[in-house]
């Protein structure tokens, strides 16, 4: 792991001897681990200042996070490597110096980002000329930036930022219009952060560094996510899943060649970590891996994840947290939102994180592969309001109604203007709402969820090719739903015949098939037995008494947001269903967020 902060001065001025002196030591509390190693490094004239915290460093054989040389520093945060090599591992190099030879004296670091694979960040800085601070190409992992009347302060870690900015030994100001997103939506899709004085840029952006003028937010003029530039002719769909395939596989075959002792796939019944349990089956190497399964052992995704383990001799077992007592809940609760400094809701957490020596894969991007109830929803529309009305309508903000309606409105109106935004352009409008749905989930949801887990964590979902593919396809090719399955079908047919958890594959899937009709027969599985319910549904009851003692607490800044008789109503009946449940999940998190209740942690070996 890496934190790290950039300062830089503006005009060419040395950064503040007494701002360096604040971050010169160890235990900074934005830190969340124990460093095994420090580094202050400078440019020629002080007025660009890097400042690198690491630990567990030793993680597939990565060895440190930096390396200096004559020219300058080059340093880079969770995971990356040559997206169609990997690194050559046991040769005795880090993964920094590997990685400062791959990149070479290019100045065009945009056209080397999607070369490599990972959520990352790249810090190139030179010791007498420009340099770079660059997220991975969709900015999953996070970057933060905050102005002062001296200079510019710029890390992964907002708390590092807003302590550069703030006055000595002053708590910096949390950001209520954060809170609401996380109320609303469960995580921000602007540029706020979880600080007032703290901004987020937007997907893809970089901060370029000229010691002599200071540092500036690089925007790319359309999101990263979307093809650059038109196909003509457009690629067919046959050309886009073989592109598909061949990237999914070489990204496995990359993780299955790590130098760790553990890898675990997060495995489910649905679409999206299956297809991955067939490109492994496919390329012979589930003995690598081992695989786990989240929830009650009532639970259809348990039921199914146990029949694929026992038809394919997979090492699997089930992580039960039914039984967690209220207070590891909250405590878990707390945890996450000191990690992911009050920018998403805490739903997520399933078990507290540890850390770990090997490697998990998940398919939380395969929703990228898809067009899904929101994504479809500009098929057939005509305006920008038309488009932002079906989407809210499928995916609504604020369903509960917490927030009052004034506050409500705020958010809303800066969504039709994201959309306005995103059409002025030039993206068309049945590709809009696929955008929104994929850089949200990307950048605003999955970034601040992984980046602090003390894992290395990998995503083979999370690159170009597979999320820009159905935005590549011809229009009136979509929406196209067809990638899971026929990838199932090349590399595992038979798991592509098993039942999903709580939807089937459709006509638009299988109509053309010879078997169809085999696939038509195939009924989805749901949850029926009420103990596979989700823990926290469960035991709401017994969670709700810790839930209202921070969510009404007198004095917490959020209640200026909130709506208090309908935020009582819905906490009484929080219980009732999953949906309603991770919604007051948001509520809980944001208000420990503003109420400056996160619990820190300190992650060791042990």
């Amino acid at each position: 792991m890496l934190a790290y902060l950039v300062l830089t001065g503006i005009g060419g001025a040395p950064v503040d001897e007494e701002t360096i002196r604040r971050f010169d030591r160890d235990d900074l509390p934005e830190i969340p681990f124990q460093p095994d190693a420090r580094i202050v490094w400078r440019n020629h004239d002080g007025s660009v200042v890097f400042f690198g915290w690491q630990a567990f460093a030793e993680v597939a054989g990565i060895g440190s996070h930096w390396t200096v040389d004559a020219g300058g520093l080059t340093a880079f945060t969770g995971h990356c490597w040559p997206r169609d090599t990997g690194w050559t591992h046991g040769a005795d190099r880090s993964w920094a110096a590997l990685l400062r030879a791959y990149l070479g004296d290019s100045p065009d670091p945009t056209a080397l980002r999607e070369s490599l694979f990972g959520h990352f960040t790249i810090v190139s800085l030179s010791t007498a000329d420009n340099g770079w601070v660059m997220p991975d190409w969709a900015s999953v992992d996070q970057l933060y930036v905050a102005e002062t009347p001296s200079g510019t302060a710029v890390s992964n870690r907002a708390g590092l930022c807003a302590r550069a900015v703030s006055p000595a030994n002053a708590a910096p100001p949390r950001s209520l219009v954060a809170a609401g997103w996380v109320v609303g939506l469960g995580w921000i899709i602007d540029q706020e952060s979880g600080y007032w004085e703290v901004e987020r840029p937007r997907a893809g952006s970089l901060v370029a560094i000229e010691p002599r003028r200071g540092a500036e937010v690089v925007a790319p003029p359309v999101s990263a996510l979307y093809p650059r530039e038109p196909e003509d002719p457009a690629p067919t769909y046959e050309e886009l899943l073989s592109e598909v395939e061949r990237d999914l596989r070489g990204t496995i075959r990359a993780v299955a060649e790590l130098p760790v002792a553990d890898r675990v796939l997060s495995l489910s019944g649905g679409k999206d970590s299956r297809t991955l349990l067939a490109v492994i089956l496919s390329e012979g190497v589930q003995d690598r891996f081992r695989f786990e399964t989240s929830g009650s052992p009532q639970r259809a995704d348990a039921i199914l994840a146990q029949t694929f383990a026992t038809r394919f001799g997979l090492d699997w077992s089930l992580h039960d947290p039914s039984g967690r007592p209220p207070e590891a809940e909250l405590d878990n609760l707390l945890m996450h939102v000191y990690l992911a400094e009050g920018m998403t809701s805490a739903w997520s957490v399933s078990a507290r994180p540890t850390f770990s020596p090997g490697v998990a894969v998940n398919g939380t991007s395969g929703e990228g592969l898809r067009w899904g109830k929101v994504s479809s929803s500009g098929v057939g529309a005509r305006t920008v309001e038309e488009v932002v009305g079906r989407v809210l309508a499928k995916d609504p903000f604020d369903p509960l109604g917490l927030l009052r309606p004034e506050v409500r409105a705020y958010y809303v109106d800066f969504l039709t203007g994201w959309f306005h935004e995103q059409v002025d352009l030039g993206i068309p409008l049945i590709s809009v709402p696929a955008l929104y749905f994929h850089e949200t989930r990307m950048h605003a949801r999955a970034g601040p969820d992984a980046v602090w887990n003390p894992r290395l964590r990998v995503d083979p979902y999370m690159t170009p090719v597979c999320i820009r593919a159905t935005h590549r396809l011809p229009l009136d090719r979509r929406p196209d739903l067809r990638f899971h399955l026929d990838l199932q079908r090349r590399c595992c047919p038979e798991l592509s015949t098993f039942p999903l958890t709580g939807t089937a594959w459709t006509e638009a899937m299988y109509g053309q098939l010879p078997d169809a009709a085999d696939y038509r027969s195939i009924e989805p599985m749901h949850t029926r037995d009420p103990q596979g319910r989700t823990w926290r549904v469960k035991h709401y009851d017994a969670y709700r008494s810790a839930i209202e003692q921070a969510v009404l607490e007198r004095g917490n800044p959020i209640h200026e947001l909130l709506d208090r008789d309908r935020m009582l109503s819905r906490l009484a009946k929080g219980g009732e269903h999953e949906g309603r449940a991770r919604l007051v999940w948001g509520l809980l998190s944001a208000a420990a967020w503003t109420g400056q209740h996160e619990r820190p942690v300190t992650f060791t070996r042990g």
